[in-house]
């Protein structure tokens, strides 16, 4: 961990996270996610409205970091669960913060975060913007909210509900050295690979614009087609004979030792999996066994439960696709 800044160098601040009613709730229950019923999980519909979560964890993070609001030159969201399909998350958190510059929507599922984090680092390193916010948010149990008169769910369906939550974390991303002492990381490296098979393991049909002239109909909400597809045995079986693999070679490959595996994945136990190939086993967390799936929001949720002088190794699945990032700590 040096204190010289090299000219290449890239800063992450301390995540900060907006914890909606659903979280609160089932932080209070100590339930696990896993084990919610259907009617259980309908109570815990959050109050908060994507937008005004990612407002919350954004402006949580820019103060945690030391930067103003003004300084702020490039907004990147993530997110699969926008207020509206159009115009999407960042559109709306832009009106929400009063920011006049660029931004850019990444919805790329739990791996979101990652590709986003890649993509500041990358803008930051060409000198495109020297202070960049991200911030990740997803409301999932919203796929369920407010479930139609005789909908049927398939078993895929059922298992995906059980999982489904909800979470927004951000930070900010800098050319310059973060002037704080909470949690400032130095970017290493980030990567995202993929698999285009995932696809039948975890996806959702409708509504679909490839449908015509209604992008869903009553018949399809009422046989439950509206509702995810997972498959968590034939994602696990498939990303271990096609994934995890390649990540033992990566980590083999970096330039530095990681001492601490933060995942998340909409299949408990991948993190678990990782964690054994790459010899990291006794330093692995996800959020997924306290907080359940929280899309793009769980890489960024997993970091900010880390404390102490560690080297991250973080990855996340969206089931076909898979990120990656490595962090080291700085300052401190």
């Amino acid at each position: 961990m040096s204190a010289e800044i090299g000219a290449a160098d890239v800063f992450v601040s301390g995540i900060s996270r907006a914890d909606s009613a659903c979280f609160k709730a089932r932080q209070a229950s100590s339930i696990p996610a896993t084990s919610f019923a259907p009617a259980v999980l309908q109570q815990l519909l959050p109050e908060l409205s994507p937008s005004e979560a990612a407002e919350s964890a954004s402006r949580n993070a820019l103060a945690k970091s030391g930067f103003e609001l003004g300084q702020v030159q490039f907004v990147i969201s993530a997110t699969q669960t926008p207020d509206f399909n159009n115009p999407g998350l960042v559109s709306r958190l832009l009106h929400r913060l009063g920011l006049n510059v660029g931004g850019l929507e990444i919805r790329q599922g739990a791996c979101g975060a990652v590709a986003a984090l890649e993509i500041s680092a990358r803008f930051v390193q060409t000198g495109q913007a020297d202070v960049i916010l991200v911030v990740a948010a997803d409301m999932l149990s919203r796929y369920f909210g407010a479930e139609e008169q005789g909908a049927v769910l398939s078993d895929s369906a059922a298992i995906a509900r059980s999982v489904m939550a909800d979470g927004a974390a951000a930070f900010v991303v800098s050319r310059q050295a973060i002037n704080s002492k909470q949690g400032v990381l130095r970017y290493i490296d980030s990567g995202i690979s993929g698999y285009g098979q995932g696809f039948r393991d975890f996806h959702c049909h409708l509504p679909s614009a490839s449908r015509f002239p209604q992008r869903i109909t009553r018949e399809d909400v009422q046989q439950g087609l509206h509702f995810p597809v997972l498959n968590p045995l034939a994602l696990l079986q498939s990303l271990d004979q096609r994934v995890f693999a390649d990540y033992r070679n990566k980590r083999l490959a970096f330039g530095c030792t990681p001492t601490q595996l933060v995942s998340h994945s909409i299949v408990n136990g991948i993190a678990e999996r990782i964690a054994q190939l790459c010899d990291l086993k006794d330093a692995c967390l996800d959020c997924f066994p306290d907080v359940g799936f929280i899309g793009s929001a769980g890489i960024p949720w997993a970091m900010s439960q880390i404390s102490g002088a560690t080297t991250l190794w973080a990855v996340a699945s969206s089931g076909p696709q898979w990120g990656w990032a490595v962090l080291e700590p700085w300052g401190a």
